[in-house]
């Protein structure tokens, strides 16, 4: 007996030391896939038995997973990536896991068992919009305009905000948008630009006067106002009856910026502005009152609304800006599509009036004037009151929307304070952008279509995200 097993075990030995002796540079044997006796076969890179068009909806990299959504079916889930899988741009050049981004459009392929991803590359025949702002949400939400082209929205659309997949309420008109898609239906948006928001603190002196935000918006201030803004850096500026000031505030996402305005207010000043204003026949408003143009009109300094109307001219609506002592705006109206090209002095303008008069401004003096865009106020309306006229912009609907929920949450209208949900405020038709805020919870914001139906509206949204 103890031949034998000396003999066995020096056959063991010499099988040992073959192997080792097989070996280059200090390696050992290793057996060929077909020699392991299992029923799963190791595969090979590029190895794959499946293929699907899909877009991404979660990455885990600390656990090398990521998750898929197939366009085609709408089905879900998850595979396991290593350092085998081939992750290529829509231009096959190589990518990391940290550049593939949740809302992407990928070519996949993938072993069903054990659920290993193959390759992933960006596809190549997908549409990709970057940095977009114009866009505007249809209020069905089937659809979307993008730089005034329209599109579908896909009944699986796949929204990212904040790194997670959420909801088309979640895009604000103010946010800069990552659109994807295929022919002529939108698949994915992420927001790739958020926004935040803005409080005045210590503002009694400037209620009814405006702010300024950057290049924004201009806005008239209203009491307890909480404007949203996209996030950045901005110069804001106060002014109401002669005095105000401007200050630097950084907008961050999903958060709340105050601005103490209370050392802005000093001594009210005045400036004279004169007008070079093409028809001469053209009517001024400044601050929805009738001036005289002929004449050097008196205005406190700060930002002032200024509209001019004339028949056959389209209407201009500019916001002015006064901050010297004198100074002269020279403005000419772009003529309505049709109408009699000779004017009041029996006159022939020219063709070449740029669209939105900014490039045709002349300032001398110390007047500055600032273009919101806000040139179409077809919808104003004149009114006669005594021997002064007062234009103003709103309509008079007696029809209501009604925000019903979440209850007891703050609700702002454009930035304007309404009240605590449930609340009710007069019906303008077109967009508004609707501020939910309560205290303890995440401030949200979403953009809603009214319509112009005759007929009162309501809407309820979810509850409240508590601040973790």
């Amino acid at each position: 007996m103890k031949k034998r097993m000396t003999a066995w075990t020096l056959s063991i030995l010499l099988l040992i030391l073959s192997g080792c002796a097989s070996g280059e540079s200090g390696q050992g044997y290793m057996p060929s896939p077909t020699s392991v006796q299992s029923a799963y076969t190791a595969p090979s890179i590029g190895d794959y038995d499946s293929v699907d068009t899909a877009i991404v909806v979660k990455k885990d990299t600390e656990n090398h997973t990521i998750s898929l959504r197939n366009l085609e079916t709408g089905k879900q889930y998850t595979l396991s990536y290593n350092g085998t899988s081939m992750l290529t741009d829509q231009n096959e050049q190589a990518l990391s896991m940290e550049q593939v981004q949740l809302g992407d459009l990928v070519e996949v392929t993938f072993l069903k068992t054990p659920k290993t991803l193959t390759s992933l590359q960006e596809s190549p025949t997908a549409f990709r919009y970057q940095n977009q702002t114009d866009f505007e949400v249809s209020e069905s939400g089937r659809a979307i305009k993008i730089n005034g082209t329209a599109y579908k929205l896909a009944s699986d659309l796949v929204v990212v905000a904040d790194g997670a997949v959420g909801t088309l309420m979640d895009i604000n008109a103010c946010d800069t948008l990552a659109i994807k898609g295929y022919d002529n239906v939108v698949h994915s948006i992420v927001i790739e630009k958020g926004h935040g928001y803005l409080r005045l603190q210590n503002d009694e002196a400037f209620i009814g006067g405006w702010i300024e935000v950057g290049s924004y918006q201009i806005v008239p201030i209203t009491e307890n106002m909480l404007l949203t803004v996209p996030e950045g850096n901005y110069d804001v500026s106060v002014s109401c009856g002669g005095s105000g000031g401007t200050k630097n505030v950084t907008i961050y996402r999903n958060a709340e910026q105050t601005m103490d305005v209370g050392d802005l207010v000093s001594e009210v000043k005045e400036g004279r502005v004169f007008f070079d204003i093409t028809p001469t026949t053209a009517s001024v408003y400044i601050d929805g009152e009738k001036v005289d143009p002929s004449e050097a009109v008196t205005m406190t300094y700060g930002i002032h609304q200024m509209i001019i109307r004339a028949e056959g001219y389209e209407t201009l609506s500019k916001y002015i800006r006064v901050g010297q002592e004198m100074a002269t705006l020279v403005m000419e109206l772009e003529k309505q599509s049709g109408a009699d090209t000779s004017d009041a002095d029996g006159n022939t303008d020219s063709d070449n009036t740029d669209s939105d008069n900014t490039d045709n401004d002349t300032q001398n003096g110390t007047t500055t004037q600032t273009n919101t865009g806000t040139e179409n106020t077809d919808s104003a309306e004149t009114t006669a009151t005594g021997t002064d006229e007062v234009i103003s912009a709103g309509n008079s609907s007696s029809y209501q929307v009604r925000i019903e929920a979440p209850e007891g949450a703050e609700v702002y209208v454009d930035g304007t304070y309404i009240g605590l949900a449930p609340v009710s405020f007069q019906k303008e038709a077109g967009s508004h952008v609707l501020t939910l805020r309560q205290s303890g919870y995440q401030t949200r914001s979403y953009t809603i279509e009214v319509d112009n139906q005759e007929k009162d509206v309501s809407y309820s949204f979810s509850q409240m995200v508590p601040i973790e």
